[in-house]
């Protein structure tokens, strides 16, 4: 099997630290760093996760073609709380489909887009993506129009789901290939609810729509049944979040 991931892709970086008093000349916390822990975030997340899930697959990444992309984030060690995010989005240059990405695009069984709206990907690049690939998964942060049409399966979380600028008529004729995720309740695809299997303490949510999207392609690459494939989802984002930072999950489909 062999699956293309395309989609901006980050540095995340947690530094883990501790405050014990605060700064004499402002209302704020002081933060000592104690260890900082950094790994591929984004769509290289989403990669990973599916080279963990799928060890036998061939997989390749395509990043964009310009710009760094940086999420630092400040974390107390004792509560996990982030104390302060600072982003660095680029700039982010679009990317150019020529011959020779068309045919990787065609050749590979499965073609996953994380779009996190950087730049990369307008929506006239998501539309030719869709147009050549077999078996298409895209998860955005756009609102949903018949640029979406041909991919064959859509995700979105419940926040996103309700973004008031999504074509009433896309929704209508395509949303039976909207997956929508709802947390702790799982996901819904259509009008059908699937929830996890088990509940799960959860100590870091970042990360965990990209295990989702990773594990939802996996499972579908292997067993073509869109049901299964959300249920091993849900699994892959329950154990993500059972974990502090961006962590790539290893589990058997």
């Amino acid at each position: 099997m062999k699956i293309i991931v395309i989609g901006e892709d980050c540095l995340d970086v947690f530094e883990y630290g501790v405050c014990t008093r605060l700064n004499p000349e402002a209302p704020t916390p002081v933060f000592v760093s104690g260890q900082k822990v950094t790994n591929g975030g984004m769509a290289k997340n989403v990669y990973s996760n599916i080279k963990a899930l799928a060890p036998d697959a061939e997989v390749e990444f395509i990043g964009q073609p310009g710009g760094d992309i940086i999420k630092h984030r400040y974390v107390d060690r004792a509560s996990n709380y982030i104390l302060l995010r600072v982003d660095h989005d680029g700039p982010v240059d679009s990317l150019i489909i020529d011959d020779k990405l068309a045919s990787k695009i065609q050749e590979a069984d499965i073609v996953v887009v994380s779009d996190y709206c950087k730049g990369m990907l307008p929506v006239e690049t998501l539309s030719e993506i869709a147009r050549l690939a077999k078996v298409s998964f895209i998860d955005t942060k756009k609102a949903l129009g018949y640029w979406a049409k041909d991919f064959a399966w859509v995700k979105i979380n419940s926040k996103e789901w309700d973004n008031p600028n999504h074509d009433p008529n896309f929704i209508r004729d395509f949303g039976f290939k909207v997956i929508v995720t709802l947390g702790e309740r799982g996901a819904r695809v259509g009008k059908t609810v699937i929830a996890p299997e088990r509940k799960v303490e959860v100590k870091d949510v970042s990360g965990a729509g990209d295990s989702f999207l990773a594990g939802l392609a996996a499972a579908y690459g292997m067993t073509q049944n869109i049901d299964t494939a959300i249920r091993f989802a849900n699994k892959c984002a329950g154990e993500a979040v059972s974990h502090r930072g961006v962590v790539s999950v290893n589990m058997s489909i």
